[in-house]
Formats: structure tokens, sequence, C-alpha cells
């Protein structure tokens, strides 16, 4: 396990879809390498708040995509105050 692992212990933090054909790459960064591309309305599991870049997994794959292009949404398991916290 990775020393900064925190995120991977913790699980997704919720779920998306992506909203056109997206790279996802392999840091928060433009010229990142491209780990592959996911299709429009691809559904990603959100691994870490998307403050800009989205850290998501999809398909067993981790990295991040761009936030503006994350249609993100609430857990259905969780009630609306839970979400709150």
């Amino acid at each position: 396990a990775l020393a900064d692992g925190d995120a991977a212990a913790s699980g997704p933090i919720g779920q998306g879809t992506v909203t056109s054909h997206v790279n996802m790459r392999a840091a928060p960064e433009n010229d990142a390498q491209i780990l592959k591309v996911l299709p429009q309305s691809a559904s990603v599991s959100i691994v870490d708040d998307c403050p800009n870049w989205c850290e998501v997994e999809h398909e067993g794959v981790r990295g991040f995509v761009y936030g503006s292009f994350v249609d993100r949404q609430a857990p259905s398991a969780v009630s609306s105050a839970e979400g709150l916290q």
C-alpha cells in the first residue's frame, strides 16, 4: 500500500457521469499522461473531492478528469441529511 493511500482506503465518495469523450490522466494536469479515453456518459466512481480535477475510477483504472466534464450525482444510498456532513 502507498503511504499516501488515504483516499484509496476510504473508497469512493460518490458517483458521476462524464459529459463528453474525455481523457483520464495520470495526474491533475493538462499535460499529464493519458491513461484512457472515457466515452460520453461513462459512469465513474469519484474518489476525491473536485476543486478543479476529479480523481475518479473507471473499470478499475484510477486517474484524473477535469471537473467540468463530470456530472456529479449524490449517492442514492445515503439520506440528504447524511450527505451534508
